[in-house]
């Protein structure tokens, strides 16, 4: 069974079920390299998977730094599913699919900035009063809130790019890079 992660409280064609607890997964830099933040959302989704979880909703990353290590913890709330599409099962398995799809492996270059040219824009999108970004490229939501200076921000997200003016963020998902808009 694999695991649905969602920023948001919610998997679009999906019904939560059940909420079983929340999780947490751990990533360093020294362990798991440059990927700890991906491997603190993949240590989440396990433990998600081990309390009998098939998605992790409003899942969020914070990132420490202590000299040279960086740590990510995902926090997220684990549910079970049940698409709303197949009413013939409450759990959904993600797994079973007609077609087997290899996942794109997305090369560690790809983040570098020098690589990527000017970012697109986020979209801004409001569900149940609260503000979302959306990843241009695959649609990802990522809770926005203003800090106190009046700047949008995405809490754990620090600008990857100093040089394009606004913050940019890569998507946790499919590694693109967007812009966060300046204004709600």
């Amino acid at each position: 069974m694999s695991v649905l992660v969602s920023v948001s409280d919610y998997i679009e064609g999906y019904q939560i079920v059940q909420h079983k607890d929340i999780v947490i997964g751990i990533g360093n830099s020294i362990a798991d390299g440059y990927m700890y933040r991906e491997a603190a959302i993949r240590k989440a989704s396990e433990l998600a998977e081990s309390i009998g979880a098939n998605a992790v909703t409003s899942i969020h990353i914070d990132v420490h730094h202590t000299g040279e290590v960086f740590e990510a913890a995902a926090i997220g709330n684990a549910v079970v599913v049940k698409s709303l599409h197949n009413d013939t099962s409450d759990n959904v398995d993600l797994n079973d699919t007609a077609e087997e799809t290899e996942e794109e492996e997305i090369p560690l270059e790809a983040f570098s900035p020098q690589n990527i040219a000017a970012s697109e824009v986020a979209r801004i999108v409001d569900s149940n009063g609260y503000k979302f970004m959306v990843c241009p490229k695959c649609g990802s939501k990522y809770k926005a809130d203003v800090d106190n200076t009046g700047h949008v921000k995405i809490k754990g997200f620090e600008d990857v790019d100093d040089e394009e003016p606004g913050m940019q963020i890569y998507c946790m998902i499919c590694g693109s890079k967007f812009t966060v808009p300046d204004s709600l």
